[in-house]
């Protein structure tokens, strides 16, 4: 039995070292800074979206919420507005960052989807309307942990819209409907 407690005791301090280690950060915002649907004019309510914490130790990444995935990664996932009296609020609390220790910087953008959907990235490449996704601005800070303060989401994140995500056309794109047009064009010309 003692042997036992041998082996496992430091097992449980490195596990626990582990834990202690990791950022952390406050995920939330205010009912000043809400996140509204720009579809139907309103703020979004209770079980209609969900808030996705993303976050990169990359300083120098900039989010593509026009693709599916990006260098961001997905931390937590929290449902909107669990309280009708503030629409368009979540509420995360304390979310520790995966592999990154307190007092790291890292690059944080909060994401919305509908509900339906695990992520971003499967809301984005399953087809759900673009006007269903949103994404706010993006902040830097340094993850609490350790002898570190916690910072918040809500000291940053400014309120944001789930609407359209439109990707920009390629070039090649535009010369196929370009010389598309021009071929159309020729055949109705009058002699």
């Amino acid at each position: 039995m003692n042997r036992a407690i041998l082996l496992i005791a430091p097992a449980l301090v490195f596990v626990a070292e582990i834990a202690h280690c990791q950022g952390t950060i406050i995920f939330a915002n205010t009912p000043s800074t809400p996140v509204s649907w720009a579809r139907y004019d309103r703020l979004v309510q209770t079980g209609e979206y969900v808030a996705g914490l993303y976050y990169t130790t990359d300083l120098t990444a900039q989010p593509d919420t026009d693709v599916p995935i990006d260098d961001f990664q997905l931390a937590t996932v929290v449902p909107i507005s669990s309280n009708p009296l503030f629409p368009g609020v979540y509420v995360g609390g304390l979310v520790a960052i995966p592999g990154v220790p307190g007092g790291t910087e890292v690059r944080i953008q909060v994401r919305a989807w509908w509900a339906a959907y695990e992520s971003y990235s499967e809301a984005w490449m399953l087809g759900r309307p673009p006007e269903d996704l949103g994404a706010s601005n993006v902040g830097i800070v340094t993850l609490g942990g350790d002898t570190q303060p916690t910072p918040s989401t809500s000291s940053f994140v400014q309120g944001f819209a789930v609407t359209a995500v439109v990707p920009e056309p390629s070039t090649l794109l535009l010369g196929l409907v370009g010389a598309l047009g021009l071929g159309l064009h020729r055949p109705f010309r009058r002699r």
